[in-house]
This record gives C-alpha cells, sequence and structure tokens, in this order.
C-alpha cells in the first residue's frame, strides 16, 4: 500500500512542478524579459555562483538518464534537453519512467525499478576490475570542492546570499529549478537510507548546502560500495545489494573457474532475487586437485555470518544458509556470487 502510495504520489508530484516551473518561467519572460548576459542586474555574483550550483546538482541526474536510455542518441538528447530546460525535463522525464512501471513492479519497490535500467531488473551484473566506482569519487569529490570554492569565494567578495534584493526575478527562476531537483534527489536519498532520522538529515544537507551537500552525500554512498562493484548498485538500498545476485550463463561460469583448471561441468540452476528463489552454482573439474584449489572459496563460508549480519540482521541466517550452500568438494557457489554479498 504504501509503495503505490508512492507512486501515486510522485505522478502527482512532478506534473504539479512542471506547471510551477512553466509558469514562473513564462511570467518571468513576460515581466522582466530575456535574461541576456549583458544585464548586469540579472547576472550578479551570487547569480553565477547559484548556475554554478545548479549544473553541478544536474550531474548526477543527467548521468542516470544517460545509464538509463539503451542508445546513445536518447541518452545524447535527454541530457541536452535537461542542461537547456532543467527541472522541467527532469520532471517530464520521470513522469516518464513512473508510466513504464507495471502494476507489480509499483505494487513490489517502485524505486528499485525506476531506478534500474531494463536489462538490470533481475540484478544481471559482474563485479569488474574496470568499474567506475574510484573515478565517480574522484569526480563527485571535485565537483563538491568546486561548489565549496565558489560558496566560499562568493560569501568573502559579495557578502551574504541572505538578502532581500538578491531575489529578483530571474534568480527565483532559477531557484525554482534548483530545488525540485533538489526534491527530486531527497526522494532517492530517503529511500536509500534506512533509518529516517538519518535521511532527513541527508536531505537537510542539500537543502542548505545545495550541490556540496548532493557530492557529500553520493560521495559517502560511493564509499559503501566495493572499488569492483558495478557503478550503478549506488542507485539502490543495500539490503536489494545484499540480496541480489550476478546472472551469468554456464560459458561465464565456466570461465570465472577456469583459473583453478580444466572445468568439465559447470551449470547455473536459479538465481537468487530478493526472498522469494533459490540458486546454486555447481562447478565439477576434470581433476581431484583442482577441486582442492576451488574448494578455497568455501572457506568464505566461515566468515559470512557476521558480514551478513551488518547489513541484515532480520534474514541472516537464513542468508547465510543460502550462501553457504554445497557439501560436497564439486559443488560451489560462485566465488563472485559470494564476494558481491559479503562486500555491500
Amino acid at each position: 500500500m504504501a509503495t503505490n502510495g508512492l507512486v501515486t504520489g510522485l505522478k502527482v508530484f512532478l506534473p504539479v512542478m512542471f506547471c510551477v516551473m512553466l509558469a514562473t518561467l513564462i511570467y518571468t519572460i513576460i515581466t522582466d524579459g530575456l535574461p541576456e548576459p549583458d544585464r548586469r542586474d540579472v547576472f550578479t555574483p551570487w547569480f553565477a555562483t547559484t548556475i554554478v550550483d545548479f549544473y553541478i546538482n544536474i550531474v548526477p541526474i543527467a548521468v542516470w538518464i544517460v545509464y538509463k536510455e539503451t542508445t546513445w542518441f536518447g541518452s545524447i538528447l535527454w541530457a541536452i534537453l535537461l542542461v537547456v530546460f532543467g527541472s522541467l525535463t527532469t520532471c517530464v522525464y520521470l513522469f516518464m519512467q513512473l508510466l513504464k512501471l507495471t502494476p507489480q513492479e509499483a505494487s513490489e519497490d517502485p524505486m528499485y525499478f525506476l531506478l534500474l535500467r531494463d536489462s538490470f531488473k533481475d540484478g544481471v551484473g559482474l563485479r569488474d576490475k574496470k568499474s567506475l566506482v574510484v573515478t565517480a569519487r574522484f569526480v563527485f569529490g571535485a565537483l563538491g570542492c568546486v561548489m565549496l570554492g565558489a560558496l566560499v569565494y562568493t560569501c568573502l567578495t559579495d557578502g551574504s546570499p541572505f538578502r532581500m534584493e538578491l531575489l529578483y526575478p530571474w534568480m527565483v527562476v532559477l531557484l525554482v529549478s534548483f530545488y525540485i531537483n533538489v526534491a527530486v534527489l531527497s526522494v532517492w536519498v530517503v529511500y536509500k537510507e534506512s533509518s529516517w532520522i538519518i535521511g532527513i538529515l541527508w536531505v537537510a544537507l542539500l537543502l542548505s548546502l545545495g550541490s556540496f551537500g548532493t557530492s557529500v552525500v553520493i560521495v559517502v554512498q560511493l564509499f559503501r560500495l566495493s572499488p569492483l562493484d558495478p557503478l550503478y548498485l549506488v542507485l539502490v538500498k543495500n539490503t536489494n545489494r545484499v540480496l541480489m545476485i550476478y546472472c551469468v550463463d554456464d560459458e561465464k561460469l565456466k570461465e570465472m573457474f577456469s583459473e583453478f583448471g580444466n572445468v568439465t561441468s559447470p551449470k547455473l540452476s536459479e538465481m537468487i532475487w530478493k526472498d522469494d528463489r533459490k540458486e546454486t552454482t555447481y562447478i565439477a573439474f576434470a581433476q581431484r586437485k583442482e577441486d582442492s584449489q576451488a574448494h578455497t572459496y568455501r572457506m568464505l563460508g566461515e566468515r559470512l555470518y557476521p558480514l551478513v549480519e551488518k547489513h541484515e540482521s532480520l534474514h541472516v541466517a537464513k542468508l547465510t544458509g543460502m550462501l553457504a550452500v554445497g557439501d560436497e568438494s564439486s559443488r560451489y557457489l560462485a566465488p563472485d556470487g559470494v564476494r558481491r554479498r559479503t562486500q555491500v
């Protein structure tokens, strides 16, 4: 019921915000003209800083849109629209994605299905040495530093931003667009956190410090990932990551275990997704000594319980049992599957 309420609320909120933004923009153009570059009454120091703030804040939204789109043409088109029209594009794109949700998806976990790309809805993916997690940490950390520097510099050279004379028409337009995007990001931040109190504190940081706060939140979330994790995992809850397994075919499974010897029979059965299905991976090697080498991965099972307990105390016994499947020396859980669950 709560999840359906979230979808309905967003379907109402986004069109309302679109109309508010469009009305504010049209009214300001009619009453105050266009914000041409030579207008000193518009391009004040704090207006320039707010523009920087605005565009840094849409970077994560733009990255998500590029990830969601299946074609480069669609990615580039939406990114351009986002840069030009700001929160108007954000509202339209999100509303379109909400309309794509099936009734089942909307009732189960709408944010999960909304955030992930279609091809990844079942948690498909593998840990990769070329993951962009570390790069993303650096990029968003750098953007946060740029914004902090801009804020400090403008405060020192132009004084406090809390002055009535700064609330002129085009500054209001920019702020309305900015805070619509902040509202959208706040929904994601609250969804990510298991505690409402922590979520509200993060939202307060976003509202008060703008894109600097956004950068801090994203960097913190990125440090919760392993450097080898796929970058898209930053989108979903920690509990979802604990319960997600990466689905591979038999050939990929054979490749994963080939370093231990000649694999004669790789077999992947059902995939674990959420709580309702189970998966076991079977690996058979040509020689017994190769079985012994691969057997070292089963030793990880002894460490699973405390690692799982940190992130999912309620279902720790059940999850540990899932991960520790395999009584014979020729049956093992895929190592990437084990590490994916234990390094959240």
